[in-house]
């Protein structure tokens, strides 16, 4: 028997006038000038880092608080008064799940809180595998050099955990709610599997600083949290488990040996 399915939340999200040009300045900001820039900004913490500067991590930690909050209540303004779209259209509502789903939403769920906790455990792996008390060049690759970013010390920990929230909520809303509703608007009749994989390959790509491996896993993670997302059309779950994952990291990250004035990055 044929199931019709209601349309998407975003079904009638449309671009007027000037409104394709803004899109693709954003699309080209979002997918040209973000990752490239967070590239330039890590490599910039890791060489500070290096040098022994004590306070990089806090330092890193609340430029990214401050640019990812800017960023989304800039996107979120032109979305809603530049395109005339709706909060609810770009995910900012109550989960709303489709009848006819109910087994993709209990599935991705399951999912979503497995792949948090697998990579939770492999950072912590990856981390006690490695000399904290080392002094010597940076890491060659990316993967191992991520594990710098993570909190070493108590007010470190605190400012780590105010930015896992940050990135929970600012990315689900930007590289979720924000960029299905772009796809919609220029893309219209894009089918839902295709929505999925764009979602889940930007996402990926936004992560260029953590490598190849990193962008592979992190694109994993965004097919399920898309995947949570186009379920219930609404961002909450999928920030629950992304702010649970990013705190899950933090949570299994050894203490370091080293007294904090002495702290030095991971080799």
């Amino acid at each position: 028997m044929h199931v019709s399915h209601p349309p998407l939340w975003t079904h009638d999200v449309v671009l007027h006038g000037a409104g394709g040009l803004l899109a693709a300045l954003i699309l080209a900001w979002l997918l040209l000038a973000e990752p490239l820039l967070g590239l330039r900004s890590f490599r910039d913490f890791l060489r500070a880092l290096q040098g022994g500067d004590t306070h990089a991590r806090t330092r890193f930690y609340r430029r990214w608080i401050v640019q990812s909050w800017g960023l989304m209540v800039l996107l979120l303004g032109l979305s809603i008064y530049g395109f005339g779209w709706t909060p609810a259209q770009l995910g900012l509502r109550m989960p709303q799940l489709r009848q006819s789903w109910p087994w993709a939403f209990l599935g991705g769920l399951v999912l979503s809180l497995c792949c948090g906790a697998l990579i939770g455990a492999m950072l912590a792996r990856r981390h006690r595998k490695s000399s904290v008390d080392a002094v010597s060049k940076p890491a060659r690759h990316s993967a191992a050099e991520v594990l710098n970013m993570l909190p070493r010390t108590p007010a470190e920990r605190g400012w780590f955990t105010v930015l896992a929230v940050t990135a929970g909520i600012t990315e689900e809303v930007i590289w979720r709610g924000l960029l299905l509703a772009l796809l919609v608007a220029t893309i219209p009749g894009l089918p839902m599997y295709a929505q999925a994989l764009a979602l889940s390959v930007a996402f990926g790509w936004a992560h260029l600083y953590q490598g190849v491996r990193g962008m592979l896993g992190t694109a994993i993670l965004g097919g399920v949290l898309t995947a949570l997302y186009l379920t219930t059309g609404s961002l909450l779950l999928p920030v629950i488990v992304h702010v649970l994952i990013d705190l899950a990291a933090m949570l299994q990250t050894p203490r370091p040996k080293r007294t904090p004035t002495h702290d030095h990055p991971v080799a």
